[in-house]
């Protein structure tokens, strides 16, 4: 087959497998267009949709957030959220200046944050979505009821990064989550760890709030801070 031959022979059957993809979806909560081909990405580690795109039409939903969640609920194979109505929090909805509308959830379980996931659902207009980004993971099934409480994984992160904390006055707070954990989610401690004195200290850790172990932990000063410099600006 010479190459020539092969490129079209190729083209026609993308063609045909994005036709087909974008017409075999369907759904109570929604229905796709002849518009743009549907696509998904899922996150390796935690088996969820980080971006699905297409043009889906929305016929449940009184506003914009339970439209969104209704959407959530209508792919459980991709976000693995259970009860999207308890499960994802509003956080901000916000139209810009070319009319579209995205709405900005949190994911939690039982009224506890989960860290680092947070989602996006774009609006074309107010009943079609278009892009729906960011992060989810499986409803967790763990207890969040913490053994551990807030000033003793302070305590216990402090133990923990004694080798790479030269201050001696140190101040410490503490959120309780749920971390992620690389698809094996565990009730935390999210424990920020600052100086009074030394404002170069600030150390995230995640602290097992029912066996105290550390989870992880990384510092979380981006920059050494500032420098002197010097240069010639536009007129020399």
């Amino acid at each position: 087959m010479n190459p020539r031959t092969y490129l079209i022979l190729l083209l026609s059957l993308c063609f045909v497998f994005g036709f087909s993809t974008a017409w075999s979806v369907s759904n109570q909560a929604y229905s796709v267009t002849g518009g743009p081909v549907e696509r998904v990405s899922m996150n390796p580690d935690f088996g969820t949709a980080e971006m699905v795109s297409g043009q889906f039409v929305i016929t449940d939903g009184v506003d914009f957030a339970a439209k969104a969640r209704n959407f959530v609920a209508s792919r459980p194979d991709e976000f693995k959220i259970q009860q999207p109505d308890q499960e994802l929090e509003l956080i901000s909805e916000a139209t810009d200046e070319l009319g579209l509308t995205h709405v900005r959830f949190q994911q939690t379980y039982q009224g506890v944050p989960v860290w680092g996931c947070q989602t996006i659902v774009h609006f074309e207009n107010d009943r079609t979505i278009y892009r729906v980004g960011g992060q989810t993971i499986p409803t967790p099934q763990i207890s969040v009821a913490a053994a551990i409480d807030e000033a003793s994984a302070g305590q216990l992160a402090v133990d923990a990064l004694k080798d790479k904390l030269n201050e001696k006055n140190l101040s410490t707070s503490a959120q309780t989550v749920i971390y992620p954990n690389a698809g094996n989610p565990r009730l935390a401690q999210f424990v920020t760890i600052t100086s009074p004195v030394n404002g170069a200290v600030r150390w995230r850790v995640f602290v097992d709030a029912q066996t105290g172990n550390v989870l992880n932990e990384y510092d979380d000063i981006q920059f050494d801070g500032p420098d002197v410099g010097s240069g010639l600006d536009t007129r020399d």
